[in-house]
């Protein structure tokens, strides 16, 4: 049984807790609806839950999602930078100049997963793109559908952009150490959401390289998520950059069954080493040397 939860200061105590939390059975969830399951791993844990953009504990970032959907997992949450606007980042002005994705709550919302190996089939026709924009290499949300661009600095088929140093710099202070995937089964008794932790893999040696590469092949893709609260008000769920589960291991070079594994001596998640894999020889190779701007010593 998980006792008072105190503060995790080691991979060897975050397996204890892991496996107490096993032991548990059936835990009911700490809050309604998606979020739940975040929740209530997150507070088994000891993690206080807050907006800040570093890792949980000790250089590890927490996911945590349900066993039966090969669902995206976030793995890094940000508004694209206004001088890098084409239109005004509101749900308002997405709807008014690309149609409506949806209704949610009594109104229209603007949910669009966008990938850069193609064109969203909706109306929207939104893709990624990798560019250049004064001097800067920049992966921009472009369109084929016509609209009022605002922003004379722009392409006029872009409607935002993000500096690829930014994304680089903020998921190196988030997810350069190490990331813990959670997985729960989940079952409904009484008319409530209840959780079972079935797997908790830990992955190591986080590659920069391979996160742009990814997002080319489609695989890390862009959540853009402008909904509604329960009474209508327009709410912005946070524009994410999103991976599938069985893709995770192209981002980082190990993978730890911290249920049943041995955590190896040479994992350090508060001084990551960040790899690139040499898929030409099985290997691994240092990045470290030519992308200095990412190690968080």
């Amino acid at each position: 049984m998980v006792g008072e939860m105190t503060e995790i200061k080691s991979l060897a105590e975050l397996k204890q807790r892991l496996l107490e939390i096993k032991e548990m059975g059936w835990i009911p969830s700490k809050r309604r609806h998606d979020t739940g399951i975040g929740k209530t791993f997150e507070d088994l844990l000891g993690i206080k839950e807050n907006n800040i953009q570093l890792p949980d504990i000790g250089g590890i970032e927490v996911k945590s999602s349900r066993s039966y959907t090969s669902s995206l997992v976030t793995l890094i949450t940000f508004e694209p930078p206004r001088e890098y606007r084409n239109v005004g980042w509101t749900l308002e002005c997405l709807v008014n100049n690309f149609e409506k994705t949806g209704d949610e709550n009594g109104g229209p919302v603007f949910h669009i997963t966008v990938y850069a190996h193609k064109y969203t089939s909706n109306t929207q026709q939104f893709k990624l793109d990798i560019r250049e924009i004064d001097g800067k290499k920049v992966v921009c949300v472009v369109t084929k559908k016509k609209f009022n661009p605002a922003n004379p600095k722009l392409p006029n088929d872009v409607v935002v952009c993000y500096p690829v140093e930014e994304i680089l710099n903020r998921i190196a202070r988030k997810l350069s150490g190490c990331l813990l995937v959670i997985e729960a089964e989940t079952r409904r008794r009484e008319g409530s959401e209840e959780f079972r932790l079935k797997s908790a893999k830990l992955y190591s040696g986080f590659s920069a390289e391979r996160f742009i590469e990814l997002v080319k092949e489609g695989k890390i893709v862009l959540d853009i998520r402008f909904g509604r609260y329960p009474d209508g008000r327009p709410h912005n769920h946070g524009t994410a950059w999103r991976i599938r589960k069985r893709d995770i291991l192209e981002l980082y070079a190990r993978e730890i069954d911290l249920l049943g594994e041995k955590i190896p001596e040479d994992i350090d998640c508060e001084k990551p080493i960040i790899l690139e894999k040499d898929r030409h020889r099985g290997g691994t190779k240092k990045i470290t040397d030519y992308i200095p701007l990412l190690l968080l010593l």
